[in-house]
């Protein structure tokens, strides 16, 4: 049976969604590499079908895995799948190369700033953003081959699937973590917790940032409870 696969299943399996990945993630990652219509060298020569007369069906050399998974960290990181396209070409034949890159990192840190209540949510931070920068800004780094990593705490893509088909409010998920995490560091533990329980309830994404915190209460809680029975056996 053969393995090879669209461009779309390729990145169903990276994210390892049990159904198919939204429209607009289809669509983001088929602007990259089957569009415009004339493609250039790079986008042809990824295929084991190119001439195939349905470009959405055209299978993905297994080889070249890698350029999707990179695709779809950069359309989340960059917003833009032109610009993906852009960099993409920028990097592999050399034209306008550090324009772009210098330009396309400035819009990442931009984001950052902009997003932060997303990224915070989804564990996205500075450290996990460096080594995907210092690769764009490698001459030797092959987009189509060198996998970047994953920018989310949990070190896999799979927010992916819930960020593209869903509409999450990040600024109130962050507003209820914030809340939670001020009675905490009050010794409101209890009502902390519930806070977290609640929140936990309504995101439709996991958030590490509440899983965090949430054990670290459960700690602490577990220690109050320890140090409340010993001294009834000791009183």
């Amino acid at each position: 049976m053969s393995t090879l696969k669209t461009i779309p299943q390729t990145a169903k399996s990276i994210i390892g969604s049990k159904t198919a990945i939204a429209e607009s993630l289809r669509n983001e990652l088929n602007n990259i590499f089957i569009k415009p219509t004339k493609l250039s060298p790079w986008q042809t020569g990824l295929f084991t079908q190119s001439d195939s007369p349905d470009a959405g069906k055209r299978t993905l050399q297994p080889k070249y895995k890698p350029a999707v998974s990179n695709a779809i960290i950069l359309c989340y990181l960059l917003g833009d799948s032109g610009k993906v396209r852009n960099l993409f070409h920028a990097q592999i034949t050399g034209d306008r190369r550090d324009k772009l890159v210098a330009e396309y990192l400035a819009l990442i840190k931009k984001r950052y700033e902009l997003q932060y209540s997303e990224f915070f949510c989804l564990g996205i931070v500075q450290e996990n953003l460096e080594p995907i920068m210092e690769s764009l800004q490698c001459e030797k780094w092959n987009p189509l081959l060198d996998k970047l990593s994953s920018p989310f705490f949990t070190g896999n893509l799979h927010p992916i699937a819930w960020i593209y088909g869903e509409q999450i409010h990040w600024s109130d998920y962050h507003q209820k973590y914030d809340a939670a995490l001020s009675l905490y560091e009050k010794g409101k533990l209890t009502e902390a917790k519930k806070i977290l329980h609640e929140l936990e309830a309504k995101a439709v994404i996991r958030l590490p940032v509440v899983s965090t915190l949430l054990r670290q209460l459960e700690f602490r809680l577990s220690e109050a409870e320890s140090y409340f029975e010993y001294l009834q056996k000791n009183l």
